[in-house]
Parts: C-alpha cells; sequence; structure tokens
C-alpha cells in the first residue's frame, strides 16, 4: 500500500559515514500508521532528489 504524509524531522542522527538516523512525526503529533518489517519511506529532499529509508520502532 502506497500512501503521502508530510512528516517534519523531530530528530536526525548521524550513525556512520553515510547512515544518518531520522526521527519522523506529523507536525500535529498524532499518531503515525502502523507498518510491518521491511517497509520503507521515500523522502522527497528540498533539492528535488529523492531517499529511501527502511522504518524501525523506537526500542
Amino acid at each position: 500500500m502506497s500512501m503521502s504524509l508530510q512528516l517534519v524531522v523531530i530528530d536526525s542522527q548521524l550513525i556512520a559515514p553515510g547512515v544518518r538516523e531520522l526521527t519522523l512525526a506529523r507536525a500535529t503529533r498524532t499518531a503515525l500508521p502502523r507498518f510491518t518489517p521491511g517497509s520503507h519511506v521515500r523522502i522527497a529532499i528540498p533539492d528535488g532528489t529523492t531517499r529511501c529509508y527502511s522504518l524501525v520502532t523506537e526500542v
């Protein structure tokens, strides 16, 4: 299933060169949809490119 959400980055951590962890949330801070292991998001970068990220839950 594909859907479009407008999210904000509430935290960004450099994990290793070329690897970044992003914490995303809705601007309204309402709950995000559930997802299954192996799910990904495609993020549009302001310069017009896109990046894909694997989703994980907080531990």
